[in-house]
């Protein structure tokens, strides 16, 4: 029987591991299975790097502050929105479209926000693989800064960068009709508090403070150009 390494699967029966550098009777050191040294082809260690993360956060996020790779984690969150653009393409657009002539006036408008052109769909396809990038980058330093505000930010700003990466598993979500975009965004937010507190070995409430400070304060700049746009019309029609 062909011996494997205990920690990556390689068939390798040298100690340490010439794969992994693992030696049977050490701890292995934890792994994304996505990056090299990889024991599986790359389709299967995409599906274990998903399924790890979105469905086992604790343990898979203590994992990524054992390297500081930036491309595998990078190219990990293109596939995850890409997958985000054709489930809103191919399943989302369709349905909303069904539906919209079935709803009220309040139920159109409320619909029509999350409507997409066609034309925007094709565009999305189009820049995400090359705009994604510096902007997961971006706000990976945003997240970064307000950790540090609070004191979180032990990892440095590569590890914060990875968890975002690999925290888009939450993407998949999308694939559920009519729900599918808002459980997305839930269980992405859990996922990046919960990934920050692991990778950072903080507190979840310093990584919550990251993740939530700035949904709460776009929030209430929305609300606050609603109700000026609201003054201003009740203005002119007084």
């Amino acid at each position: 029987m062909e011996e494997r390494c205990p920690a990556c699967g390689a068939a390798s029966a040298a100690q340490p591991c010439p794969k992994c550098g693992a030696t049977p009777g050490k701890p292995a050191a934890r792994r994304v299975p996505l990056e090299p040294p990889r024991a599986d082809p790359l389709p299967q260690a995409l599906w274990q790097t998903w399924r790890q993360a979105t469905l086992t956060p604790r343990a898979f996020f203590a994992a990524v502050v054992g390297t500081r790779s930036l491309g595998w984690p990078l190219l990990y969150a293109v596939v995850c929105w890409l997958l985000l653009a054709a489930a809103n393409a191919l399943i989302q657009q369709p349905l909303l479209a069904r539906i919209e002539p079935q709803l009220s006036y309040q139920g159109r408008v409320v619909i029509g926000f999350a409507r997409t052109s066609p034309e925007a769909i094709t565009v999305s396809f189009l820049v995400l693989p090359v705009l994604l990038a510096p902007l997961l980058c971006l706000w990976a330093g945003l997240l970064h800064v307000l950790l540090a505000l609070v004191g979180g930010a032990a990892g440095g700003y590569a590890v914060t960068l990875r968890v975002l990466c690999y925290a888009a598993g939450s993407t998949a979500l999308w694939l559920v009709p009519v729900v599918g975009p808002l459980l997305a965004a839930g269980w992405g937010g859990v996922l990046l508090v919960i990934g920050l507190a692991r990778a950072h070995q903080t507190e979840p409430w310093r990584s919550a403070f990251a993740v939530l400070t700035p949904l709460v304060a776009s929030a209430l700049g929305l609300a606050a150009l609603l109700f000026w746009a609201a003054a201003v019309l009740l203005r002119g029609t007084g």
